[in-house]
């Protein structure tokens, strides 16, 4: 069994789909999938459209309806007018899924060309999420570190080490650097994820979560 987590509003939820038809069409058809869906108002009739997906891989879904009260532990960040407050969300991940101890966060503005089942089983060993290096990274290690050598990551695709988050007791150590620097988090939970987790973030290969426009030629191909 896997265990992929995405984010999604209503007015998104036709692009969620499209992320998760990539997902279960590249999946191995021989392994189990749960899907947990974070939002806030995803409608009935989106939910019924999205479970049609399942003629393509069986799979369980659950519907994560987020509460205000569950975004109260990250006050402090600013949210930047074109970022939906529900994307902070996923820093709450080993709370909102007490009993998973790890899983795989996407974005719902993403196509995958490839079985996600491989990053899934990914061992990041002791670290507390795996991520690719964002392609911006040296402007956003400037703005948070001043400097360039430390490497930024960009939260899009992530795969999160839910129970060592909880052994390391997280929600203290994100309170403590929102404290310190929140007011530097120009792209909310994603600065703060790299601030919190700083050295305990695993490198993915760029092919899980790559952004064509930014790159070279060469790269690209």
């Amino acid at each position: 069994m896997i265990h992929l987590a995405i984010i999604s509003s209503e007015q998104y939820a036709e692009y969620a789909a499209t992320t998760l038809l990539s997902v279960l069409k590249n999946m191995d058809k021989n392994r189990a999938c749960h899907i947990y869906v974070l939002t806030e108002d995803i409608s009935n009739k989106s939910q019924k459209k999205i479970e049609k997906l399942k003629k393509v891989h069986d799979f369980e879904i659950t519907y994560l309806f987020l509460k205000d009260s569950d975004f109260t532990v990250l006050s402090g960040i600013k949210c930047p007018y074109y970022i939906s407050r529900i994307a902070a969300s996923r820093v709450l991940l080993p709370s909102l899924l007490p009993n998973l101890d790890k899983i795989v966060c996407i974005e719902s503005d993403m196509i995958f060309r490839h079985d996600i089942c491989e990053l899934y089983d990914t061992n990041i060993g002791k670290n507390y999420i795996a991520a690719v290096e964002d392609f911006a990274r040296k402007i956003h290690a400037k703005d948070l570190w001043n400097n360039i050598q430390d490497i930024y990551f960009n939260t899009g695709v992530m795969l999160v080490n839910l129970k060592k988050l909880r052994q390391i007791n997280y929600i203290d150590l994100i309170k403590e650097h929102i404290q310190k620097n929140g007011y530097k988090y120009k792209l909310q939970e994603q600065c703060l994820l790299n601030d919190a987790y700083k050295g305990k973030i695993y490198r993915l290969n760029i092919k899980w979560n790559f952004y064509h426009e930014y790159y070279s030629d060469d790269l690209k191909k």
